[in-house]
């Protein structure tokens, strides 16, 4: 189990966001061409194509809090997959949260 002072110090970690990144991207694209994607949704996913660094710093840190039960070693371990499903978790949080 990562300890508060480990999951703060992945809040900086350029690589873990660069890839939560590119998952707020790979969401962002689904909502903005999804049909039946309710305005919410459009408006998010058209702040976070425009701004998407500022997005993936919350996702990461909702994905990371998610997380705590787990170590370290598998955060970092985890792959593209599975950091775009818990991503992918995120978004209507994000969405809601305007």
């Amino acid at each position: 189990m990562a300890d508060y002072k480990d999951l703060r110090a992945k809040f900086n970690d350029t690589a873990l966001r660069n890839r939560v990144e590119v998952a707020i991207i790979v969401e962002a694209q689904g909502l903005a061409i999804k049909a039946g994607a309710t305005a919410e949704e459009t408006t998010w996913a058209g702040r976070a194509l425009g701004s998407p660094r500022r997005e993936a710093e919350k996702a990461l840190m909702f994905v990371l809090a998610a997380n705590k039960d787990v170590t370290i070693s598998q955060i970092d371990g985890a792959d593209d997959a599975a950091l775009q499903a818990q991503t992918a978790l995120v978004i209507p949080a994000l969405v809601a949260a305007g």
